[in-house]
């Protein structure tokens, strides 16, 4: 079996896709690891101060956002990434288990050494605050 070169236009082909490839896996929230803009509406300025008074805003990754004025209890069943970026925010990724057995995946954009991270197995209140967020009061907070 003989390997075939590519030549021009089929390597620019491939070059292209790859590019097209990597353009779509950068796209989607926080792919860089950077905090997004607050939301209209937040209770805070910096995302430094996430997590004040238990109260958290996340970013929904997948999964459906809450029906409006709706509060559901929900359970943290994962914890990943939550190493600082260089401007020392936090951007732990979470599971989250909902009381109707959905699940959405979030992001919690914060600083960990002023307010903590959510815990695997910790009990929280979700509210809807638009189609892409969700507040999040810990019981603990």
């Amino acid at each position: 079996m003989r390997a075939q070169i590519m030549h021009g236009a089929g390597r620019r082909r491939l070059l292209g896709a790859l590019l097209v490839a990597g353009a779509l896996a950068a796209c989607g929230p926080n792919a860089s690891n950077e905090a997004p803009p607050i939301p209209s509406g937040a209770w805070f300025t910096s995302w430094r101060d996430n997590g004040a008074g238990g109260h958290y805003l996340l970013q929904i990754e997948r999964g459906r956002a809450l029906a409006e004025g709706r509060k559901m209890a929900g359970v943290i069943r994962t914890r990943s990434d939550c190493e600082p970026n260089g401007q020392t925010l936090n951007h732990c990724r979470y599971t989250i288990e909902l009381s109707d057995d959905a699940r959405i995946d979030v992001i919690d954009h914060h600083e960990v050494a002023r307010y903590r991270s959510l815990q695997p197995g910790e009990s929280i209140i979700l509210l809807r605050f638009n189609s892409g967020w969700v507040v999040a009061q810990a019981s603990g907070g």
